[in-house]
């Protein structure tokens, strides 16, 4: 029999078999499960890179994101705190169709996510603390 793909309500099981110890019971917050998006997009695990992007992607169909700005890794069984360095996704191509008015931006993220540009997904630039630098 095939290996079935992993969703988001065997998440533990996951972990679990990354190595990862998400912790009590399901149904409870776990507090923080010692993971991190850092500025430029890797996922860690305590520090070190998670390699299996596969595993990254399942992650990110459960990352919210509360409205004190903290972020969370949330499943029908359990939810955990994770930091972001800066934002969870990066853009790593774009593709533009139109032009003017019309012209409609599309991004693919380090995860593979397609997102337009627009009211839900504005662009937004920011000057880097450390260089000065403008980042979108």
């Amino acid at each position: 029999m095939p290996k079935q793909d992993p969703t988001p309500n065997n998440l533990t099981e996951v972990m679990k078999s990354a190595g990862i110890r998400p912790g009590p019971a399901a149904g409870e917050a776990v507090g923080h499960f010692g993971i991190n998006i850092a500025k430029d997009g890797t996922w860690l695990h305590h520090g070190t890179p998670i390699r299996r992007t596969a595993l990254c992607k399942l992650f990110a169909t459960v990352l919210r994101r509360a409205d004190d700005g903290t972020f969370w890794l949330v499943t029908p069984a359990e939810r955990g705190q994770i930091d972001v360095e800066d934002a969870p996704f990066t853009a790593v191509e774009m593709a533009a169709d139109g032009t003017g008015g019309v012209q409609v931006l599309r991004f693919r993220t380090n995860l593979d996510h397609l997102v337009e540009a627009g009211a839900d997904h504005p662009i937004r630039v920011q000057l880097d603390d450390e260089t000065g630098e403008p980042r979108p």
